[in-house]
């Protein structure tokens, strides 16, 4: 009986060695190393695109009337008698970005004050305003937020420029909505000839141009 334990217990030894050293002998022949290069490119900008809408305001919301505007004319005014003043129906704004690929577009605004009636002493530009915001898309929507370092301002406030970096719209894109004054801003009161239209004004056409220079690097 002993005999035959030892001699059993040889045999296992002996294929466990051999079973074992053949595993690891395969193991060792497969093994391989390759290394795979993972990469992407995106294009740059080729070019900037403007996007200008009129909108009325729709029970309290927004509603686009006219896409793809190549001017900003308020038409006639409506006198509003809670206020006093002559108001437009409509405002617009206006989209500015890159096209053609990646990048942000420094902007730069400016505004030359055009004709006015005879006898009048304040042309268009200290009557509307301009407002800048930028775009962020959160969840599959549009989000805007003021720009802190552009507050509001009289388009006659542009006469001599205001530059908006392309720093600054990283991460989202640049809009600005023009609109006529309602006289509801204290900050804006307080420039000299910025008012609303009133019966003080006089009748006629008021216009100027708006220029805007998109620049990618």
């Amino acid at each position: 009986m002993k005999k035959g334990f030892k001699f059993s217990l040889i045999l296992v030894l002996m294929f466990s060695l051999c079973f074992f050293g053949k595993t690891l002998d395969v193991q060792a022949r497969a093994t391989g190393t390759k290394n795979f290069v993972v990469k992407a490119k995106i294009p740059s900008a080729t070019s900037v695109t403007f996007s200008g809408n009129k909108i009325k305001d729709v029970d309290d919301k927004p509603v686009v009337v006219q896409k793809d505007v190549s001017s900003f004319d308020f038409g006639t005014l409506k006198y509003v008698d809670k206020y006093g003043t002559w108001m437009s129906d409509y405002y617009f704004n206006l989209y500015v970005g890159a096209s053609g690929g990646a990048g942000n577009p420094s902007i730069t605004v400016q505004y030359t004050e055009g004709a006015k009636p005879t006898g009048q002493k304040y042309g268009l530009g200290h009557r509307t305003t301009v407002t800048f915001v930028k775009v962020t898309r959160v969840n599959d929507k549009d989000v805007e937020n003021l720009m802190a370092s552009h507050p509001k301002k009289f388009l006659a406030s542009l006469s001599k420029s205001e530059s908006i970096a392309s720093s600054e719209l990283v991460g989202g894109w640049f809009k600005m909505y023009v609109g006529t004054y309602d006289g509801n801003d204290p900050n804006l009161n307080q420039v000299e000839g910025g008012a609303p239209f009133t019966n003080g004004d006089q009748p006629g056409t008021y216009d100027g141009t708006l220029k805007i220079t998109a620049t990618v690097q």
